[in-house]
């Protein structure tokens, strides 16, 4: 695609979360004294495999990722997380899923559109936000009790892994301490100025049911996940 691709950054083993549900944890770098954390969801369809908020792994993570079957898709369900799709969908030869509106790196293009009435690679419901400045979109997997999957729209920073010390001490101000945070910068980067609350969208999500949720950041949410979200938008996003 004409530019190198960023180097993989240190990364956890992959987590199997259900039969066919995995997670992996990586480091990602904002700015210089910046780090955070990112989390990649895979699923397996058969023998294929379905990344979600991508991340590139070193190469034993990738060979820890080729043992679990075929990488096939990749799908970009929040605007921001872009960095490493574009290595993926190299890599894999995988086709690239992502919402109208969606922005790439280096030059790579959506090839599937993700819509709420359009097919998926992936037994799974689509919710596109409806109200939010840039693209976001959100899964609800048929796991027992029900997973929903986010990128950014809700974030579970539960520990401190993969943190610099910086970035460490603004999670609290900034709101992304919460289980099912709706953090901040979030809502201020998203939020249309005189338009629709975010509240709106968030009781579409709300409306499924669903025990864990995995987002972009962090580990998996497991059990209660749903009142917790419910809290998050309460706090952060309450009725006008």
């Amino acid at each position: 695609m004409g530019a190198p691709f960023p180097s993989a950054m240190p990364h956890d083993t992959i987590e199997q979360l259900g039969p066919d549900l995995f997670i992996v944890r990586s480091q990602f770098r904002v700015a210089p004294l910046c780090l955070t954390t990112r989390t990649m969801t895979i699923v397996r369809t058969g023998q294929d495999l379905v990344l979600i908020n991508g991340v590139r792994l070193t190469e034993q993570g990738h060979r820890q990722l080729d043992a679990l079957g075929r990488v096939r898709h990749v799908i970009k369900l929040g605007d921001a997380h872009a960095a490493d799709d574009p290595f993926l969908v190299d890599h894999y030869g995988a086709t690239l899923w992502a919402l109208t509106g969606a922005r790439h790196k280096l030059g790579l293009q959506t090839e599937r559109v993700l819509s709420e009435d359009g097919p998926l690679p992936l037994s799974a419901e689509l919710i596109a936000l409806r109200h939010s400045k840039h693209p976001e979109g959100v899964l609800r997997l048929d796991t027992p009790g029900g997973t929903v999957i986010t990128c950014d729209a809700a974030q579970n920073h539960a520990d401190d892994r993969h943190y610099s010390p910086m970035t460490r001490a603004c999670l609290g101000p900034l709101g992304y301490r919460r289980p099912a945070a709706i953090s901040l910068p979030w809502k201020w980067a998203m939020s249309v100025p005189g338009g629709p609350s975010l509240r709106e969208d968030f009781a579409r999500i709300l409306d499924w049911d669903f025990d864990d949720l995995v987002t972009g950041h962090g580990p998996a949410l497991r059990g209660g996940a749903r009142a917790h979200l419910q809290a998050s938008v309460d706090h952060t996003l309450p009725q006008s």
